[in-house]
């Protein structure tokens, strides 16, 4: 009888865990002004034009921000000496906050540290020996509902740090 309850409450566990489990895949597939923000984030300070155009509200998509903000990175690459990549950074630290929301509106502060991010060697290298110069990143985002996802419709962040 022992051996039963043994076995019992390792499969009740290891069902509890699967459970669990497919409840945080389900949460993480809901798309949320966070997500949206963060992800958005991510994509303009890694140059990630793909990510960076799909999570941009449909007046922003018409107006080619995306195409201008990595044409002018690009030159400023080559007007410096560099290729484009140069200009890459990664987020790190990320804070986020809701300031307002509505059904199809919302209001976030994002706050980060911003590290140079020439290839992934280069940016756990400056950490490692703490070289390179770490940013601040401090921005309010506007974002709509668009069809069931949340898309960031406001210009943000200074390109120039």
């Amino acid at each position: 009888m022992a051996k039963i309850g043994r076995y019992l409450s390792l499969v009740l566990v290891v069902l509890i865990g699967l459970l669990l489990q497919e409840m945080f895949v389900l949460l993480e597939k809901e798309d949320t002004p966070l997500k949206a923000a963060i992800e958005f984030s991510k994509a303009y300070f890694t140059l990630d034009r793909e990510l960076m155009s799909k999570r941009l509200c449909s007046d922003y998509q018409a107006s080619n921000i995306v195409d201008d903000y990595i044409y002018a990175i690009k030159k400023a690459a080559i007007d410096h000496g560099y290729n484009a990549g140069y200009y890459k950074s990664r987020l790190f630290d990320i804070k986020i906050l809701v300031l307002q929301k509505s059904i199809d509106k919302a209001k976030v502060r994002l706050t980060a540290k911003k590290r140079k991010a020439i290839n992934p060697v280069y940016e756990y290298i400056g950490r490692l020996f703490r070289i390179g110069q770490t940013y601040e990143v401090d921005e309010v985002i506007d974002l709509v509902k668009e069809k069931d996802q949340w898309k960031v419709c406001s210009k943000i962040f200074n390109p120039t740090t």
